[in-house]
């Protein structure tokens, strides 16, 4: 006969940082669409530093995110989220960051 102990234990998890929203671009594209898709596996931070990818690419990377990893973004929200992730970088280059 075979005996099995089951041992349980509670595990306390501590995210790194606060929840901080993606901002809507100034006279641009709003962040609503990349909130909603993106902060789900991806902090603020992580995203906006990223080197700077055009359009095409960035069209790449969010197909990739569908596809490979399996992320629910709808079609649907493809040009508003490459739109945000577009402008985010033209802002960022333009002001020296």
């Amino acid at each position: 006969m075979i005996r099995m102990a089951v041992v349980t234990a509670l595990v306390s998890i501590v995210l790194p940082g606060e929840f901080v929203a993606f901002p809507d671009i100034k006279g641009g594209p709003s962040a609503e669409v990349v909130n909603s898709n993106c902060l789900a596996c991806h902090s603020g931070e992580m995203v906006t530093n990223q080197p700077r990818l055009s359009e095409a690419e960035w069209r790449a990377v969010v197909g990739k995110m569908r596809a490979t990893y399996k992320a629910p973004i709808a079609e649907s929200d493809d040009a508003a989220i490459v739109a945000w992730l577009t402008a985010m970088q033209q802002q960022r280059a333009s002001s020296g960051g």
